[in-house]
């Protein structure tokens, strides 16, 4: 057994100040950096948006409609998936990878792209 008595022995570690030593996404005030907000107003707002781009719902409903364009490539009907691009304001969307393509403030739940796409003329 290998024991990494270095580590705990190192200088290099104990030389570093606790608060940096944290997580720079932490989200509590007091840690919050300002290069980490998002629109500068308030904590509580980042919070909300970057909850709101990690969720599942949305990464799901991204991830299906870049399904759907793979499918529209697949059978060469480009029209229909620059329309759609066009459509969410994302460009790129095929080769997007992540879960911000969707922008949050124009479709802030994760079914409201589907309720704008049915309901536009």
């Amino acid at each position: 057994i290998i024991k990494a008595s270095w580590l705990s022995q190192s200088s290099a570690f104990h030389s570093v100040p606790h608060t940096f030593r944290r997580s720079p996404f932490s989200t509590s005030q007091k840690y919050r950096s300002n290069a980490l907000s998002l629109s500068g107003k308030n904590a509580d707002e980042d919070d909300q948006k970057i909850s709101a781009r990690t969720d599942v719902q949305h990464f799901i409903t991204q991830r299906t409609i870049q399904t759907f364009m793979l499918l529209l490539k697949q059978i060469r009907d480009p029209h229909t998936g620059t329309w759609i691009e066009h459509f969410l304001d994302a460009k790129n969307l095929l080769s997007y990878h992540g879960t911000g393509a969707i922008c949050i403030d124009s479709f802030p739940t994760w079914d409201s792209v589907f309720k704008q796409m049915m309901e536009k003329d």
